[in-house]
């Protein structure tokens, strides 16, 4: 199993002009099975969106969304 996010980054409210950013990151981790991913997700997607923030202080939202698969 691996984990893939859609990590969404919004500059600016969109009436001001602001754009989404979205990428997909495929973390080095490996899982076992569907199980161990399901109950990891939520931990790591709150550490992407921790380290996001370090890196674009200035956005209004930053979303981080895991999937878990083959």
């Amino acid at each position: 199993m691996i984990v893939t996010f859609c990590i969404v980054l919004v500059e600016l409210p969109p009436h001001d002009g602001g754009k989404s950013i979205c990428n997909w990151w495929k973390p080095d981790i490996q899982f076992k099975t569907s199980e161990e991913c399901t109950a990891n997700r939520k931990r790591i997607e709150e550490y992407i969106v921790a380290e996001s923030w370090k890196d674009h202080p200035k956005a209004v939202r930053i979303f981080a969304k895991g999937l878990c698969m083959d």
